[in-house]
C-alpha cells in the first residue's frame, strides 16, 4: 500500500488542487523516530504531490495535487 506505484495511481485519479490525507500511524517510531512518515512524504512528493505537512495529532500526512 505504501509503494510509489500506489501513490502514482492516487495522483492520477485525484482532481487538480485535490487534498489527500494519508493515515500512516506511527510504526517504528520508538526505534527510528519519524523516518517512516518522512519516507512516505518523500514518495508522495516524488510522484507530484505538493508537500504540505505532517499531522501528528491525527497520525498522518496531508498533501495537495497541483
Amino acid at each position: 500500500m505504501y509503494s510509489k506505484d500506489f501513490y502514482e495511481d492516487l495522483y492520477r485519479v485525484l482532481r487538480k488542487n485535490g487534498l489527500l490525507f494519508h493515515y500512516t500511524g506511527t510504526p517504528y517510531s520508538k526505534r527510528k523516530g519519524n523516518s517512516f512518515q518522512d519516507n512516505t512524504m518523500k514518495r508522495l512528493v516524488s510522484v507530484g504531490f505538493t508537500k504540505q505537512q505532517a499531522k501528528p495529532e491525527t497520525l498522518g500526512l496531508s498533501v495537495i495535487k497541483r
